[in-house]
Formats: structure tokens, C-alpha cells, sequence
């Protein structure tokens, strides 16, 4: 969600319900901007690389292999769509 005035700024607006970089946990990702809270909120951190070991065992499940699969060949496809913020 991008308001007017952030839009001007060049900034981005989250609201409850959206969430910030996914992408990292499937593909290679390079974060450029600042994430800066107005309000109180919750942050939980993952490190991806630990997440992908775990991900690529055998015993991970198929439905999740699968989401991981169409994310990448997705966003692959529409590169211009990617970003770190999803709601």
C-alpha cells in the first residue's frame, strides 16, 4: 500500500496483515532501502540460508516445496513485480 505522499517520497506504507522480505528465503536478494517503524510492531528474524538446509531436506514437505517453485519461477517471469514488501 502506497499512500500519495509516501508514493512522492519514494517510500512504501505497510499495514497489519503485510510482511517484509520473503524473497531472501527463496532467491538471492540485496536489500536497498531502510525499514523504519511508526508504531509499535512485531519483527521476527530468520536466517535464510538455515531455513533453505532445513527446506532442502527430504523430509520437507511437498506443499512447500511446491510454493517455493512457483515463487521463484513467478517472480522470475515478472521481475518488474518483485519486491520485499507482500500483503
Amino acid at each position: 500500500y502506497c499512500d500519495d505522499q509516501a508514493n512522492r517520497l519514494g517510500m512504501s506504507l505497510l499495514q497489519g496483515g503485510m510482511w517484509l522480505c520473503e524473497p531472501c528465503l527463496w532467491i538471492f536478494w540485496k536489500h536497498t532501502g531502510q525499514l523504519i517503524a511508526t508504531t509499535h510492531c512485531e519483527l521476527i528474524g530468520l536466517d535464510a540460508a538455515k531455513t533453505g538446509e532445513v527446506l532442502a531436506q527430504p523430509e520437507s514437505e511437498d506443499l512447500v516445496r511446491s510454493y517455493v517453485r512457483l515463487f521463484t519461477r513467478y517472480f522470475k517471469r515478472n521481475v518488474d513485480l518483485l519486491t520485499d514488501i507482500w500483503a
